[in-house]
């Protein structure tokens, strides 16, 4: 089961303890122990109590975007408060999956900062060592900005528990005064490895499955720039050579 985040509400709340900010106590520690990612609103009121993490902790395997389905059913529940902000009601969706049948799907962060006043060797740089601490990707666009200043805009995917860590990086490094984030969903294809062997050694293929059938399959580049170093030959030799050991041993 999936889940949105959850919006908690916002203001105070009044318990036997008198006023306290929302979540309340309980409520805020349950969240807790659920990892369970909040945003504050809509509308100035508790939207969420202990029972109703209780319930989420209990049912929902990931937080995040709607994934990719075909809704078979649809459900509503309304609760007792009313707003004229917002519809106080529970929506839930039973659907199967729309994607490939051996596709995986998870959420990432995307964070994007515009960057006009640094050096390309401090872009390299950042890339690098942000790629070092387990950014997923990390890659550049090349934009324009206001006053008509060319620049680039660094674009970072990442674990979405990974977020604070990578910002840090971007802002030790004095690249930027803002970094831009969001939770994105993914799809992905389901990826198996073989490892072939040629002339110039054992090597990795990367293959890539749509409902089974192969779509793709490239040489994996750390191991063919390994093997063009220790036998001194051009990285496009060793890559066409794994590809037809590949063809003829595996695709055979």
């Amino acid at each position: 089961m999936y889940s949105s985040d959850v919006s908690v509400g916002a203001g105070v709340v009044k318990i036997d303890h008198g006023l306290l900010p929302v979540p309340a106590p309980a409520t805020a520690a349950l969240l807790k122990e659920a990892k369970a990612p909040i945003k504050a609103g809509p509308g100035n009121s508790e939207l969420l109590t202990p029972t109703g993490v209780a319930i989420l902790a209990n049912f929902v395997d990931e937080f995040g975007l709607l994934p990719v389905m075909k809704i078979g059913s649809i459900g509503y529940g309304a609760g007792a408060l009313e707003s004229d902000e917002f519809a106080n009601i529970l929506r839930l969706m039973i659907g199967e999956s729309a994607g490939p049948d051996d596709a995986d799907a998870d959420c990432v962060c995307l964070l994007e900062t515009n960057v006009d006043d640094a050096t390309g060797e401090t872009i390299g740089f950042v890339m690098a060592k942000l790629l070092e601490e387990g950014a997923l990707d990390v890659f550049t666009t090349a934009i324009g900005m206001k006053h008509n200043r060319p620049a680039v805009k660094l674009s970072v995917i990442c674990a979405p528990d990974d977020r604070s860590r990578m910002e840090g990086i971007i802002f030790e490094q004095g690249l930027t005064l803002g970094v831009r984030e969001q939770i994105v969903q993914r799809s992905k294809l389901l990826r198996k490895f073989v490892t072939v062997k040629t002339e110039y050694g054992e090597i990795q293929v990367k293959m890539a499955l749509a409902e089974g059938k192969l779509v793709s399959a490239k040489p994996e580049y750390a191991d063919c720039a390994t093997a063009a170093k220790r036998h001194n030959v051009a990285l496009a030799i060793i890559q066409q050579s794994v590809m037809n050991a590949f063809n003829s041993r595996i695709l055979k």
